[in-house]
């Protein structure tokens, strides 16, 4: 039969930072909070098996316990979990979502801004003279034709007839 328990990680002044359940070894070895980041796991010394239990629902209603009793940091508690415990997701207004992606897309423009903008110069510089070629030998070898495709392009009817061709085109020699 399997053993449950509670669990939590302390700080080092002894208080509460997270409060969680599992079996075996799960107290002490990192696990996921979330998407993409770790619950810091902290020394041994530091780690409290607050309860053991012989069925899970008996787990998760006390982790639920412990977490409502120590409250979540955002809710002005002292617990970094993200969800009330038991079997929930961590639950995210709309407001939080967008305010992550935002902070999470700024991070990684500020971090790689100079990063993308060499590999585009890069790109840009490599490329110019292959592209401008291309033009050129498109051009001179057939104008009539190449401004004819222009200007079915433009037009709005033959445009939209033309990428539907092409997309069934693709899609069948994919097939």
């Amino acid at each position: 039969m399997k053993e449950y328990y509670t669990y939590a990680y302390l700080r080092e002044d002894g208080t509460p930072y997270y409060v969680g359940k599992g079996t075996g070894r799960r107290a002490y070895v990192k696990h996921r909070r979330g998407k993409g980041n770790f619950v810091p796991v902290p020394e041994e010394n530091r780690i409290l098996i607050l309860k053991t239990f012989n069925d899970e629902e008996s787990a998760y209603r006390h982790e639920e316990y412990m977490i409502f009793h120590y409250g979540k940091e955002k809710d002005g508690g002292i617990l970094i979990n993200l969800c009330e415990g038991g079997k929930t997701k961590a639950i995210f207004t709309e407001e939080e979502r967008k305010q992550r992606r935002k902070e999470s897309s700024a991070k990684y423009y500020r971090n790689n801004k100079e990063k993308c903008a060499a590999a585009s110069n890069k790109w840009r510089n490599e490329n110019r003279d292959k592209v401008n070629e291309r033009y050129k030998e498109k051009y001179t070898e057939n104008p009539k034709k190449y401004r004819e495709k222009r200007r079915r392009n433009y037009d709005p009817q033959k445009r939209k007839e033309y990428y539907l061709r092409m997309r069934t085109q693709t899609h069948l020699e994919g097939t």
